[in-house]
């Protein structure tokens, strides 16, 4: 079940991070079902997180390789 989780984009983890959310706050669920749904919820904000934190590293990684190009217009050659 982990597996499935981990290869969601980041908008479908969500989208079903939120379903778990709203089926728990409904209350309709079994005990065990409630606690397995939690579980999942988890899973899946754990991987959201995990999503964005490499995408956040990305757009830095992106930003200073730009900044650095901008500043290689700026440098003599040779220096």
């Amino acid at each position: 079940m982990t597996d499935d989780i981990e290869k969601l984009c980041f908008e479908d983890a969500f989208a079903a991070l939120e379903l778990a959310v709203r089926q728990l706050e409904e209350g309709d669920l079994m005990l065990e079902q409630s606690i397995a749904l939690y579980e999942r919820g988890i899973r899946l904000a754990r991987h959201c997180a995990q999503v964005l934190d490499a995408a956040e590293l990305q757009v830095q990684q992106l930003s200073l390789a730009n900044s650095q190009a901008q500043l290689g217009m700026f440098l003599e050659p040779g220096t």
